[in-house]
């Protein structure tokens, strides 16, 4: 999870008036705990990198946690980054590098913020960030909270590979923050480990996986057969 903690998330623009964006962010990170939890035979894990102009990874000693006190806490440390801006292709970049690096589980990054990056001039940046997720097999879904950026939807566009899915939620409200978020425990419900015995040592098993996608339509065929491979 790569969350926006800028004052903007707090106050209105040029005011001391409150907002509870990032109030609602942290009920709804939390209730996707909850969600998770609640699926059975499913191993989680959420890392949570909160930014202004810098970045910090904050559960603790570790970059990854299936508690949600653990996670709960950490939303809390939002105030221990000081240097207000909004450094969005800084902290992509630096969480991508991150996560590529778990080679286990089906992986997902959660991007959200409410306003565009202030520290990427030359746009120098959101290109490096874009070709860094055009490499890896990362499904990235960028959150516009109120605000619409064709930047953060070519992120969206350009991590997609074949077989993954990735989405770009633009001008989204807390609703529509809070149905981003549960949808996320039924993409985790599409991974499986699949663990067989062999019978004889020198036997072949050839594996048939039937898919059907009820989520995505417009990534993905209705209904298809994708013979996986044969294993010697």
């Amino acid at each position: 999870m790569v969350i926006d903690s800028s004052r903007s998330m707090f106050f209105e623009d040029d005011t001391n008036n409150p907002v509870d964006r990032y109030k609602n962010v942290e009920e709804a990170i939390e209730k996707l705990t909850v969600n998770l939890n609640s699926l059975s035979k499913i191993d989680w894990y959420i890392s949570l990198l909160l930014f202004k102009v810098d970045s910090q990874f904050v559960l603790g000693d570790g970059i990854w946690s299936n508690k949600t006190e653990d996670i709960k806490r950490g939303l809390k440390k939002h105030t221990k980054l000081v240097n207000e801006g909004t450094a969005i292709w800084d902290t992509l970049y630096k969480a991508v590098n991150v996560i590529e690096k778990e080679k286990i589980g089906y992986r997902v990054i959660v991007c959200l913020t409410d306003g565009e990056d202030n520290r990427d001039s030359t746009g120098e940046k959101f290109q490096l960030v874009k070709r860094k997720v055009e490499e890896v097999s990362i499904p990235i879904y960028t959150v516009g909270y109120g605000l619409k950026s064709n930047l953060l939807k070519e992120i969206a566009v350009a991590s997609r590979y074949e077989g993954g899915t990735s989405k770009y939620y633009g001008g989204t409200d807390i609703e529509g923050i809070k149905k981003m978020f549960n949808e996320l425990p039924k993409l985790a419900s599409h991974a499986y480990n699949i663990k067989f015995n062999r019978k004889k040592k020198d036997s072949k098993i050839e594996i048939m996986v039937k898919l059907y996608d009820i989520y995505e339509k417009e990534y993905f065929k209705d209904k298809f057969e994708v013979p996986i491979k044969e294993i010697s």
